[in-house]
């Protein structure tokens, strides 16, 4: 077993992660402001990447560097996310169905390749592919115009795969020890 494991069993991390994920975008929903000034852009980034970062740093996942790389590649992913979805939405003069799929997408591969640099477990093209086409599908939630649904549903499904990744699939080459 690793050391993290003897504390905490895996199942019940996971479900904190999920647990916060949703409180995330419950936070997300109040505090996004599509109009305001560009710290009112980025709180859907800093409570998913700062609420999951504190709950991996509790968990001793992660030193606080890393959990500082986290947080900040999160908020880099969220506003990719954000502008690329948008800048479709003007481009196509309103399509919010397509531009969900493509900002859910975005934040899906920022998801990914923050993961995957900060945890030997994501360096497995099935789970980072999995994180991205679960971005990608919630991403099609924009189309409903519900803030509260898209960022929880984004954010609480994402948070499943990424916790699963992390918690319970078997490493690249091999079994949990």
């Amino acid at each position: 077993m690793v050391a993290w494991q003897q504390r905490v069993d895996p199942r019940a991390a996971w479900g904190g992660m999920v647990a916060l994920a949703l409180l995330s975008g419950a936070l997300s929903s109040n505090t996004f402001d599509i109009e305001g000034p560009l710290l009112g852009q980025l709180w859907p980034g800093l409570w998913y990447g700062g609420l999951l970062g504190i709950y991996l740093l509790a968990l001793r996942r992660m030193d606080a560097v890393r959990a500082v790389a986290f947080l900040v590649l999160v908020t880099i992913s969220w506003y990719a996310a954000y502008r690329g979805a948008y800048a479709y939405a003007e481009w196509t003069e309103g399509e919010m169905t397509v531009a969900g799929l493509v900002g859910g997408a975005v934040g899906g591969v920022g998801m990914a390749a923050t993961a995957a640099a900060l945890f030997r477990e994501f360096r497995n093209t099935i789970i980072c592919g999995t994180v991205v086409a679960t971005g990608a599908v919630m991403g099609t939630l924009l189309v409903m115009d519900q803030p509260y649904v898209l960022f929880c549903g984004w954010q609480g499904t994402v948070a499943t795969v990424f916790g699963y990744g992390l918690f319970l699939a078997p490493p690249p080459g091999g079994a949990r020890q």
